[in-house]
């Protein structure tokens, strides 16, 4: 329930879910099509309504997969919160 959050808040969303750079290019392109069919407009739904019901909300979106992001792409994840923890005096 967003809408109980009263203080700024950081949204760090993963580009996909599925492991999308597969080297069997059947593989690749099921799992592209299945995260444009449905991991894409869930995602923006989800965002649309954090933005929505959480108005002091900082939406990010990071590359990687949604299970690993925070591994792979950790260096991005930690300047994205240390620039949002640095700003909110």
């Amino acid at each position: 329930d967003y809408t109980r959050v009263h203080c700024p808040a950081l949204a760090i969303y993963a580009q996909y879910v599925l492991a999308i750079h597969s080297s069997d290019r059947q593989r690749r392109g099921e799992a592209l099509d299945w995260e444009e069919r449905y991991w894409r407009p869930f995602q923006t739904k989800s965002i649309e309504r954090i933005r929505r019901d959480l108005p002091n909300v900082e939406v990010r979106r990071v590359p990687g997969r949604q299970v690993s992001f925070f591994l792979t792409e950790r260096a991005q994840v930690v300047q994205l919160m240390r620039r949002f923890l640095s700003e909110q005096k």
